[in-house]
């Protein structure tokens, strides 16, 4: 029995031989034990073999299946070898590591949980834990393996009810003995520590705070047990990290926090090689720990004195800004570190005039300080004396400075170095240095922006040195930027004049086109700038005017959330600006201007990632294009159809974001989907096919370019996945191959063709439309693709052909998964029984193929199983339409057949 369970795992009777051996392990007890290790083999082979079936979730409640059945035996038969014949195990406790060590790195986690929990209650019976633990880190070489062990060490110390075991203490003062102990070398070092800190993670998500505290308080006795310096780091690291995961401890970390704030000191006092690693773990402790009143004296003083024999002291107190009384406590500290730097020949390091910048964006972000008010500083500015007279003559050189990012930081840091009643050295400096930079070819609008936010904070009349035809050319130059944008924003405020309506069409003029954007900080930027304007609204026939303006309304509709709430707001103040009743918000002096901005606004929501706003904005923007003439209105629609294409062909280089361009570059917005908008655009357009079909002229090509350069492309990607993904199956053994997401780009383009088919089937006469051929020869090809079936179909019969339109629903049918059996077996095409009439057969027979030929390339499983009936309908046919169908299906390599042949 135990030769047929070894050698034949796979065999049906899997399930009874298990069952048969559990019999035996429980009958012969004593005499079963020169078996327990040869079965205790066998089992575990098969439980590994048996899982390549089963994918069990991690939490679910599992499956039904025969392989789940055999797998809970398996499991039930190693726990009852493990209870019934635990001294064996025990005795020869290395050989019964190896054994479980396959499952412990196994790929499935209920396999390594099992042999967790299983081998954890062999190892609460080990009266030297630290030899199994010594041994299990120096076997570890997968990340997996890691996973299993740590697993293995949490389930040794865990009890019930959330408690820790009895014998949790001494067991993980062993454990920690045998893992740094055993440590071989410095890769396994590492794994050990990587260990333990899996195991406290899992520790801090099932003890209570107690309990953690416990755990603590050993790991914290071990290191100050430690005789080796690199076990002692070690446990700080465990120590640092546990701290850092648990919120029960944060939530009240008084017992703890003064014990490892002496722990801390005493470790980095003895061990004075280390000092910049302990040192490093400073932050983390401190953020956690020593944040509160009574414990942040001591550990102030800790720092003071720690800051003078690091090399790094600049950087641990970056990692401390977070504290609560950082400005009081810390920053002293940092001025007399700063001073000795830049009183020195060399000057501020990098990294200081960094955590300056950081700390200055933190507690005075530059968005807050656009809302205006006055300056007023947060820390001691007298502290820092020697950093000012250096910051402020490096600004008397910004021009000559070629560091974008550490102008930036100057720029930030610059007004808040000086006290409120000072006024900083260097404005004329940076005056020069913005009117130099916005007359650059290439403008770093975001950079420009930081600068005038710094005069802007300083004193709001010095943005007046920049003269408006300056303003306007910059803006001209960079107008789709919304950096560039809130300086003219910004500058407007510091006039503070928003009475001339001629200035105002002239901004119109100016920034209309920008409205037409996906980033809705850009659309904000630019309605602030014009909704403070005082316009002259029209008088309706009862001479009552509105009092607010068109571009104060589409200003509050753009500062809703996207929420429930605030799309009902949105949908409201956009409601009131649908066609025709706009009109009585904007002044006639610049109607044909603001209607354009107006309609550039609501097509712009369809880019919002918020699904309930989209079918609203049908109806508002349909307003427009029956309103409009339809020159005016496809004049913005063409232009977003267009836009749309290009932003999705465009090729983004993904590069490192700058420190600047974090703080002025709105990171907070959702990224703009470009497909979802044009799936949007030709969905909106369906709404009024009649309008769309006036211009199709401008959607074909769109539409012909999805299919060519997107669809086409996407098809050949997935055919070469596909043969690729069969070389590695055939190469691996497992047969796991990693599909990532390599369907993204298909389903982007099947979104867009069949959003953009869907509007071209709803056309009065699609026969007329430009390109005409070319867009039915894709119409045949899209058929032979199951997911564009529908769609195509839908188009083909938009053409209003006689010869075709009784077989709609034939067709139809055939391509729906539900109806395709029972249509499969009313729509026959043999010469006995065939539903086509004979005259209609030459149209219908080639659509019908080419729906038969789809179907059979798929490899869906669903349609897989269609195979037998799809080629009985081909056999079905006559001998010329089955040289039709092998016409189709061997189209693709004619080309290369024809080549041959002339060769």
């Amino acid at each position: 029995m135990k030769s047929e369970i070894k050698w034949n795992s796979n065999t049906s009777s899997r399930l009874a031989l298990v069952e048969i051996l559990m019999g035996a392990i429980r009958d012969y007890r004593e005499s079963f034990e020169d078996y327990v290790y040869p079965s205790l083999e066998a089992l575990i082979r098969m439980a590994e073999r048996n899982s390549e079936g089963v994918h069990i979730k991690r939490g679910s409640a599992g499956d039904s299946s025969e392989e789940v059945h055999i797998l809970e035996a398996i499991f039930l038969a190693i726990t009852l070898i493990n209870r019934l014949h635990s001294d064996v195990l025990l005795k020869n406790y290395k050989k019964t590591y190896s054994l479980f060590l396959t499952l412990l790195g196994a790929s499935h986690y209920h396999l390594r949980r099992f042999a967790s929990e299983s081998l954890s209650v062999l190892l609460r019976k080990m009266s030297k834990l630290e030899k199994l633990a010594s041994l299990a880190v120096n076997n570890v070489d997968e990340e997996k393996l890691e996973d299993g062990i740590s697993l293995l060490f949490f389930y040794t110390l865990r009890g019930t009810n959330k408690q820790l075991h009895s014998r949790a203490t001494h067991k993980l003062e062993q454990i920690l003995q045998g893992i740094f102990d055993g440590s071989s070398n410095e890769k396994v070092h590492d794994a050990s520590i990587r260990i333990m800190m899996k195991t406290m993670d899992s520790l801090i998500g099932f003890a209570l705070p107690k309990e953690l505290m416990r755990t603590i308080t050993i790991e914290l006795d071990f290191a100050s047990s430690c005789e080796k310096e690199r076990e002692k780091l070690a446990m700080w690291k465990v120590i640092s990290h546990t701290v850092d995961k648990s919120r029960k401890i944060k939530e009240d970390p008084s017992d703890i926090a003064l014990p490892i704030l002496n722990g801390l000191k005493d470790a980095m006092e003895k061990d004075k090689e280390n000092t910049n690693e302990y040192a490093q773990l400073i932050p983390q402790l401190a953020l956690s720990l020593w944040n509160d009143s009574s414990i942040s004296a001591p550990f102030i003083s800790f720092v003071s004195s720690l800051m003078e024999w690091i090399d790094n002291p600049i950087e641990i107190l970056g990692g401390l800004r977070q504290m609560e009384r950082f400005e009081m406590q810390l920053m002293p500290v940092l001025a007399k570190l700063a001073n000795r730097q830049a009183s020195s020949s060399i000057g501020l390091s990098s990294c200081a005039l960094s955590l300056y910048a950081d700390i200055c964006e933190e507690k005075r972000p530059l968005t807050e300080s656009w809302m205006g008010g006055e300056r007023t500083a947060f820390f001691n500015t007298s502290d820092h004396t020697d950093v000012k007279k250096w910051i402020c003559s490096r600004m008397s050189s910004l021009s000559s400075e070629k560091d974008k990012e550490v102008i930036a930081q100057l720029l930030v840091v610059w007004p808040w170095i000086h006290s409120s009643v000072e006024t900083p050295n260097g404005i004329d400096s940076v005056q020069s240095w913005i009117a130099t930079e916005m007359d650059k070819d290439e403008v770093d609008s975001q950079l420009i922006l930081i600068g005038i936010t710094s005069l802007f904070i300083i004193d709001p009349s010095l943005l007046m040195s920049i003269k408006k035809e300056k303003m306007f050319q910059f803006i001209r130059n960079n107008s789709s930027s919304d950096a560039s944008i809130r300086v003219l924003w910004l500058w407007l405020r510091a006039r503070d004049e928003w009475k001339d309506e001629r200035e105002a069409e002239e901004l119109c003029t100016l920034l209309g086109e920008c409205l037409l954007c996906g980033r809705s900080s850009v659309r904000k930027a630019i309605l602030e700038c014009l909704s403070p304007f005082q316009f002259t609204l029209p008088v309706d026939h009862q001479g009552n005017k509105e009092s607010e303006s068109a571009f104060s309304i589409l200003l509050s509709a753009e500062r809703e959330e996207h929420d429930l709430g605030g799309y009902r707001k949105r949908v409201m103040y956009l409601r009131k600006l649908s066609f025709p009743y706009h009109k009585k918000f904007v002044p006639e002096s610049i109607l044909e201007i603001a209607e354009r901005m107006i309609l550039r606004v609501h097509i712009s929501q369809l880019m919002e990632r918020f699904t309930p706003l989209w079918k609203e904005m049908y109806e508002i923007v349909g307003s427009f294009a029956r309103g409009q003439s339809i020159d005016e209105f496809w004049l913005i629609m063409g232009r977003a159809l267009n836009m749309a294409g290009d932003d999705i062909r465009r090729e983004r280089e993904e590069s490192a974001q700058s420190w600047y361009s974090n703080i002025v570059n709105f990171a907070h917005e959702l990224k703009i989907d470009s497909i979802s908008f044009r799936v949007q655009i030709f969905r909106l357009l369906s709404e009024m096919p009649d309008v769309a079909e006036k211009r199709a002229r401008l959607i074909t090509p769109i539409i012909m370019n999805i299919y060519q350069h997107d669809w086409l492309r996407e098809e050949e990607k997935v055919v070469e996945e596909e043969e690729k993904e069969e070389e590695e199956k055939e190469d691996n053994e497992e047969g796991v191959v990693s599909k990532g997401g390599k369907r993204l780009g298909k389903k982007a383009a099947l979104q867009s063709l069949t959003a953009g088919l869907e509007l071209y089937s709803k056309f009065s006469n699609l026969k007329s439309i430009s390109g005409g051929k070319q867009f039915r020869e894709m119409i045949a090809e899209l058929l032979l693709s199951v997911e564009m079936q529908v769609p195509a179909l839908s188009c083909l019969f938009a053409y209003r052909n006689k010869t075709l339109l009784p077989y709609k629903e034939n067709l139809e049918r055939l391509c729906g998964e539900k109806t395709f059996r029972d249509e499969m077996a009313l729509f026959t095409v043999d010469e006995e029984n065939c539903v086509i009439e004979e005259v209609h057969r030459p149209q219908v027979i080639p659509i019908f193929l080419r729906i038969v030929l789809g179907m059979l390339k798929s490899k869906q499983p669903v349609h897989v199983q269609k195979r037998g009936a799809l080629m009985g309908a081909i056999a079905g046919c006559r001998p010329e339409e089955i040289s039709t169908f092998l016409s189709i299906l061997f189209a693709p390599v004619m080309p290369m057949i024809d080549m041959t042949g002339k060769k």
